[in-house]
């Protein structure tokens, strides 16, 4: 479930750092759209390779797993090292590579805020790469050949000739996406707006079944959806109380802010 080809595009692209976030921040979400018969992707920014409970090999199978109940249709995991997400160029040149390949009209990110570093960075850094994907004289893959940044310290030189689109179109071409929200499960926030998943909440749970190696616990404010999962497969997904502010019996959260790329 690597590549895509040139004739489709992604109609919601999600970003986050480590296998299984995508899952317990906006699955549902995911799953919803995908019954809907639109196309949906995931990319994760690391393997999960430091995680307290499991391997990086236990995320990959897990979320293999996980993409067949949320019927996504692309997913990648990037080399960035898990717990050394940075907003570097070279990173932001490898995401807009893949807003690019895969021109999603809808980017879901995770919310700038957060306990854990990897998880708002990863927030800044998508949407960095977001401005870069739609430069028309930028090559992000040619450019990555140079990891150097014109912006930085050498501000003021040209980029090397081939990290620019010269004369003509390259076989990806600029996109940026038309809406960008957030996923907000992870920080203690009201959102912006929910996504009613009460018809999706079966497969949530299956879902929650296959992912084994994290063991969280979140602790939201009254009317959110509150979903424990513990290091074995055990799971409670608490619902809106009661049926939340939202009206739903159980929702997805998430935020949107009025931002131009």
């Amino acid at each position: 479930m690597t590549s895509l080809s040139s004739k489709y595009s992604i109609d919601v692209l999600a970003i986050a750092a480590h296998r299984d976030d995508i899952e317990q921040t906006c699955g549902g979400t995911l799953l919803k759209i995908s019954q809907r018969g639109q196309r949906t992707g995931i990319l994760d920014l690391t393997k999960g390779e430091m995680g307290t409970r499991g391997t990086a090999e236990d995320r990959a199978r897990e979320a293999e797993a996980a993409d067949r109940v949320l019927g996504v249709t692309w997913r990648r995991a990037l080399d960035i090292p898990d717990s050394r997400v940075e907003n570097t160029w070279e990173n932001r040149l490898k995401v807009a590579h893949v807003i690019r390949e895969t021109r999603p009209r809808v980017l879901i990110l995770p919310y700038w805020k957060g306990r854990h570093p990897d998880h708002y960075t990863a927030s800044i850094l998508g949407y960095e790469a977001c401005f870069l994907a739609g430069l028309a004289k930028l090559d992000p893959q040619a450019a990555l050949s140079t990891q150097q940044s014109p912006f930085s310290q050498n501000a003021g030189t040209q980029l090397p000739l081939d990290s620019r689109q010269t004369g003509g179109a390259t076989a990806l071409p600029p996109h940026r996406p038309f809406k960008i929200i957030y996923a907000t499960l992870y920080y203690d926030i009201r959102p912006t707006f929910v996504v009613d998943i009460t018809e999706q909440f079966e497969a949530r749970l299956v879902m929650a079944e296959v992912i084994e190696s994290p063991s969280i616990l979140f602790r939201g404010m009254a009317g959110s959806l509150i979903p424990i999962v513990t290091a074995h497969g055990g799971h409670l997904l608490a619902r809106n109380n009661p049926k939340g502010a939202s009206g739903h019996e159980y929702s997805s959260p998430h935020r949107q802010v009025q931002r131009t790329i």
